[in-house]
This record gives C-alpha cells, structure tokens and sequence, in this order.
C-alpha cells in the first residue's frame, strides 16, 4: 500500500480521478489474466451483457457512436457505449442512453474494489473497462458498445463475450506493441473474432483478410463484409442495400466519404445483432445526427473569425481522409494546421502530407502531455500558446480566405475544446465536464 493512497472506502470523486490518473492513462498491461479476474472480483458484470464489440484503427469511435444510436433508434432501452480516450473528462468514456457516469459511480466503484485494484495492480484501462461493464449491468442495459483500447487479442474488452465483433479499417499505429507489418497488426485486432460469433469486416488492403475468413469459416462465424454491401447517392438521398432491407437517409448526414464507411460498417453490425432489419431510414436521423463523437471533422463557426475544424486524426490513414474531406467541404480556402502530436506516431509523415496542403504552426502539446513529440527545432516558428485567446486571435487574424484546422492528436482536442468550450455553441455539451478537468495526467 503506498502512503499516497486515498482511504477507498471514503473516496470522493475528485481523489477517484486523481488515483485513476497516477495509474498512468498511457500504460498497457496488454494480456487478459488481470481483466478476468478483476471482473470476476467485481461479480462478472460482463455476463448477461448483450455487447458489439468493436477493434481497428480508425473510424473506432465514429462507428461505435453510430451503433449506440441505431439500436436506441431501434427500441432498446439503456444503450451502454464505452469509448476511449476521452477529451476532457474521464466520464465521457463510459455513457448510457448518451448520459456520461455519474461522478457517484466513479467513486463508487473505487469504494468498493478499489484496494483490490491497487493490490492486483490493475491498469488504468483495466479499472475503466471493468467499471464500465460494472455500470452497465447496474443500468440494465439492454446492449452494450464497446471500443478496444489497443489491438484485440489482447486488449481488455477482449475479456468478454460479445454478440457481433467488428473490425474497422486497419493501418499502421501502435507498431511497438503490436508489431511493425499491417499482416502483424491486422491480426492482433482481428483475434477478437470468437468462434459462433458473426464479425463485421470494413474493407481492408488485399490479402489481409485471408486469414480470418479462413478462421471465421472454421469457427463457423458469419463474416458481413462492408464492400458486399456498397451504398450509393441518389441526388439527395443515400441508399443502402442491408442485410435485410433497403435503407434510405439523407446524402448530407454524413457527407465524408470514411464517416459513409464508418455508418455502413454501424448498420451491418445492429441488423447482426438485431438479427432484423433497422427502423426507417427517417426514425434514424434523430439519432443519428447527434452520434458522432467530438472531434471527427468537427466544424465550428464564431462571427468574425475563421471556420475552426478539429479532427482526431493522429496517422496517415486518417490524416489522408482529414485532407479529403477539407478539399470537398472548403474549396478554394487556404489551410493553417495547428498540429500536435504523440512522439511514437508518424511526425515527419504527417509534417510532410499537411505541409504540402497549407501552412503550418506547432501547439505545445508537450507542455502538458510529456508523451507529445517536442521539436529539437523550431521550423515553423514560435509555437502558438495554448491559450484561449491565442486561439481566438489565430482565428480572428485568419481571414475568411482561410479555414483553421486543429488535428493530430485527439488528446490534443481535448486541451483546446477546454478552452474554447464556452465561446462556440457547437461545443456546448461538453461545458458540463469542465469541472472535471483537474487532475490532468
């Protein structure tokens, strides 16, 4: 027991947060042996959950907030969705029916397990995913989305038994633990499949998929693969084929080619689960329009200053989409990235494909997170202070000529939507966790 320890069965919310983060958000104990046993110490909270369990490299977040909302679209009552990382509080991991855990339910869950976690030296995303699962099952949660940390085979979440797993597209991330090939980190997110169990596959480069289709038809798991199931454009209207009927939505709801992706891949995975098809197409837009997560090609508007987007994107596969998506939707404007970025992901890559398409100055992400990548130089000039008014100013002295695009890093997202909470109407439904935000890790 360290000295520093809070008294468990007193705990309060805030010395909960704090606790969790000298945990160290960023580490990884990857292998299952702990999360079993911390669940079964928690009662086995995972056991009689209905759950999509979701692993890839990006679209993760977008393609679990879109399921979350087709099956509250579709009648089920209490949707459990468990989302990582979060951008400034640590409740907007875990959420039911959209409504972040009570900070009573934090401290709660330390009250009661939490000296077992410190004695069984559970991790952070240990203790996360089993408080998670230990709020569902409290909520009654009729179905339950669940997004992988790291990987798949040996990621916490891969603890439990789902009902459909999914595997959005893959690309080169996290090389030192799960391997330097895409073969390599294909595999790890794909050993998520569990034999009877339907996957949903996006559609990956060729040759990847061999082996699990192999896998799958051993195990006898349906495999729905995205590309069998192409959607297409009808003037106003986007028309998907299903599983098990046709579906219809608005062409403008999501009008980026990977968040269409991301949505079919969301579709496929209900019907499986459902084992139906969806609800119209106009009983899913209410839903649907307030599904995607913060941060995905988020567009903010202020008078008298520069359109501000904040994208997420912290690899090449979705810097390149990043870039797509800015040529469509801001033709003809001059591009300001403000950049930041975790040391152990691809900065020269990502310097040179944001370079070519406009001008760029640093953010000093390194200031709070020591993980964030730190110039030995300063080729892009003094880095813009990671202060509101700073950013205010950028935006005001950009011109309408202009569009500013914060993107990089998604802990880099959750620094400026702090500060920016309260001067754009957009963020408005995170000023609620701006209590939250101390301690920082």
């Amino acid at each position: 027991m360290n000295s520093d320890d809070p008294d468990f069965a007193s705990i309060t919310f805030e010395q909960s947060l704090s606790w969790l983060f000298q945990r160290n958000q960023f580490a990884m104990k990857l292998g299952l042996e702990n999360i079993r046993a911390l669940l079964r110490h928690c009662g086995s909270p995972d056991q009689g959950l209905r759950i999509i369990h979701v692993a890839g490299t990006n679209g993760k977040g977008s393609v679990c907030g879109n399921c979350a909302a087709l099956l509250r679209a579709s009648g089920l009552q209490r949707v459990g969705l468990y989302t990582s990382p979060h951008l400034i509080s640590f409740r907007e991991r875990i959420r039911v029916d959209g409504e972040p855990i009570p900070r009573s339910a934090v401290s709660g869950f330390l009250r009661e397990y939490g000296a077992y976690c410190r004695d069984a030296g559970a991790t952070y995303f240990e203790i996360a995913t089993a408080m998670a699962l230990w709020h569902f099952k409290a909520m009654r949660c009729e179905a339950v989305v669940l997004e992988t940390g790291l990987g798949g085979r040996l990621d916490a979440t891969n603890a439990v038994l789902p009902e459909v797993t999914v595997i959005t597209p893959v690309a080169m991330d996290h090389m030192a633990q799960l391997g330097s090939t895409l073969p390599a980190i294909f595999a790890e997110k794909a050993a998520i499949l569990k034999p009877g169990i339907p996957m949903v596959v996006a559609e990956q480069k060729a040759g990847l998929i061999d082996g699990l289709l192999a896998q799958a038809k051993a195990w006898n798991c349906p495999v729905f693969r995205a590309e069998n199931y192409p959607g297409k454009w009808d003037q106003d209207q986007w028309i998907w084929p299903g599983i098990h009927s046709e579906i219809r939505l608005p062409a403008d709801l999501r009008p980026e080619h990977h968040q269409g992706e991301n949505l079919v891949l969301a579709c496929l995975a209900c019907e499986a689960f459902l084992r139906g098809p969806l609800p119209a197409g106009e009983n899913l837009v209410p839903y649907l329009q307030k599904a995607l997560p913060p941060g995905r090609t988020q567009v903010l508007n202020l008078p008298g200053h520069a359109p501000l987007v904040l994208d997420g994107a912290h690899n090449s596969h979705g810097l390149l989409a990043l870039v797509e998506t800015l040529r469509l939707r801001f033709p003809g404007k001059a591009r300001l990235f403000l950049f930041a970025m975790m040391a152990d992901k691809p900065v020269d890559e990502a310097l040179g494909l944001l370079g070519a398409e406009g001008e760029i100055r640093l953010l000093p992400l390194w200031e709070t997170y020591p993980r964030a990548w730190k110039p030995a130089s300063n080729p892009f000039g003094e880095p813009l202070p990671m202060q509101r008014e700073a950013l205010l100013a950028a935006l005001r002295t950009a011109g309408e000529h202009r569009v500013v695009i914060v993107c990089g890093s998604l802990y880099l997202l959750g620094e400026v939507m702090a500060l920016l909470a309260q001067d754009f109407e957009e963020l408005a439904p995170l000023r609620e966790f701006l209590p939250d935000l101390r301690p920082r890790p």
